[in-house]
């Protein structure tokens, strides 16, 4: 049985998006391709909306996400 996958999401400026994707080849990751994605938010009186609209990865197209932190 292997063990569960996790997702792993860093949200930063790269100085050296070459060497940091070398890095992290090295380190066992596969390199997926180019994800685009664009958020918009609405306000609620409970929560928030997100609009994610995506593009690549296999799940193109939009869908609204609901959440409450």
């Amino acid at each position: 049985m292997t063990p569960p996958r996790r997702n792993v999401e860093l949200k930063t400026r790269d100085a050296d998006p070459a060497a940091t994707l070398e890095r992290a080849l090295a380190l066992g990751a596969s390199d997926e391709g180019v994800l685009t994605q664009r958020d918009t938010y609405f306000g609620r009186a409970r929560g928030r909306l997100k609009l994610r609209e995506q593009d690549g990865g296999g799940e193109a197209g939009a869908r609204l996400i609901a959440y409450v932190r």
